[in-house]
């Protein structure tokens, strides 16, 4: 990895390159080997004391390309490949009182495909987009924090134009809130998940795994609760 950072009187510019390369053995199959390769490259960026409403923004892009070729013997089989972009903008506002925080917003871009006879998965592209606010209140024994995100998924099945099981598909999550809502001793996260890809669109026979994938279009959004306790003193 190649970090290369700017430091000025009010932030920083950084960018960093990696680049990652592995081949190795599966556990079920002794003559199957997978040959990966991922590269990324990244920038981030902050602006501090700006004045007014506004206190600081904070900046980070990053793109990864992802690939990996199974090989029975020294045959080369099915090839991966992973391609996604993340962009995250926050800024911190002026305090209000005792209450600061953050806004901000989030897009998340994927696109995966498979070629080969053992592609279990159709191409597909998925897309994400959020808006997010945390936000701590300072009193006399602590802190109360709160916060919440707003966001939305659409999942494109594009098929395999080599594959014929494979059907174009697309399944729009419209946004759902989570929402971070703590009490004086404690704090309840309600969150919210998307049916993947993979647990709707995958069909077919893996070298190194005992049997096929199956995935299931029927399958509806899943929602899980978990709790979480904090008390901050000064």
């Amino acid at each position: 990895m190649r970090w290369v950072v700017r430091f000025f009187d009010q932030g920083y510019l950084g960018a960093s390159v990696s680049t990652y390369r592995s081949n190795y053995g599966t556990v079920a199959e002794d003559d199957v080997t997978i040959d990966m390769k991922s590269d990324r490259v990244a920038l981030e960026g902050e602006v501090r004391n700006l004045g007014g409403p506004v206190q600081s923004i904070k900046g980070q892009l990053s793109h990864t390309d992802y690939m990996h070729t199974e090989f029975e013997g020294s045959t080369p089989g099915t090839v991966f490949k992973n391609k996604g972009s993340d962009f995250r903008l926050e800024a911190r506002h002026a305090r209000f009182g005792n209450l600061d925080g953050v806004v901000g917003f989030q897009a998340e871009n994927n696109r995966f495909s498979a070629d080969g006879a053992e592609a279990f998965a159709p191409y597909s592209k998925t897309s994400q987009n959020a808006v997010f606010a945390y936000e701590e209140y300072g009193i006399s024994w602590g802190k109360l924090s709160f916060g919440g995100r707003l966001e939305s998924v659409k999942v494109e099945s594009l098929g395999n134009p080599l594959v014929a099981r494979f059907a174009p598909l697309t399944r729009l999550h419209a946004p759902q809130l989570c929402a971070r809502r703590p009490v004086e001793y404690g704090a309840r996260l309600a969150a919210h998940n998307e049916p993947g890809l993979y647990r709707t669109g995958t069909q077919g026979l893996r070298a190194f795994r005992p049997g096929p994938s199956c995935g299931d279009q029927r399958l509806g959004n899943r929602r899980c609760n978990a709790g979480q306790g904090k008390v901050e003193k000064p």
